[in-house]
């Protein structure tokens, strides 16, 4: 399954999630072949080959996408860009089983979210929708989560990725939640996504 991370801009985990989404998903079965695609040339998921050895890297551009050897992975994890614009959008969107978008839960990240939406509908592709970087004693956040889940309730992941200092701690190191917390709210969170993903295909 070839699933595209898309987000509005930067800071919304999605390279977070496209490494533990990949460790979690490791984590329940270590012979899942699974590659991790950066289509941003400015990105750093590069960083993270050392932490993740039994995962495939790959930087490519977005025109070479189709040539993709799908069937030699189980899973293909696309990391796109912040603000991604529409070519890119059509490669990306042209090889994917599904979109996953991430949203801040404030009023810039639902509006955002909301256009993004626009364009998987337009190419027909599956799409859902992760509430990433949660804070429970934000009013906001609470308020935009309880948003998302009426406007995209048939989208809408039921796991929403917490914020945790410690994410920071393991993009420091290059490596997953997984090794430096695994007993963490990330860990349980990326745990509980990486089922949801299974159960898309």
């Amino acid at each position: 399954m070839i699933i595209a991370l898309v987000g509005w801009r930067g800071g919304t985990a999605k390279t977070t999630t496209a490494v533990n989404l990949a460790a979690a998903l490791l984590e329940q079965d270590s012979m899942r072949r699974i590659l991790l695609i950066d289509v941003d040339v400015r990105g750093s998921l590069m960083d993270f080959q050392a932490g993740l050895p039994a995962v495939e890297f790959a930087r490519i551009s977005h025109e070479l996408l189709k040539k993709l050897p799908r069937d030699q992975y189980d899973d293909v994890l696309i990391d796109c860009p912040g603000s991604p614009d529409a070519i890119l959008m059509d490669s990306v969107f042209s090889i994917s089983d599904q979109v996953l978008f991430f949203m801040r839960p404030t009023y810039a990240g639902y509006v955002a979210t909301c256009g993004l939406i626009e364009s998987a509908q337009a190419h027909k592709i599956p799409y859902h929708v992760v509430v990433t970087r949660f804070e429970m004693r934000k009013e906001k956040h609470r308020k935009w989560r309880a948003e998302a889940w009426q406007s995209f309730p048939d989208n809408i992941c039921a796991t929403t990725v917490r914020h945790l200092a410690k994410f920071e701690d393991a993009e420091d190191e290059g490596k997953s939640i997984f090794d430096v917390a695994p007993q963490s709210t990330g860990a349980i969170d990326y745990r509980k996504l990486a089922k949801e993903v299974d159960s898309w295909r």
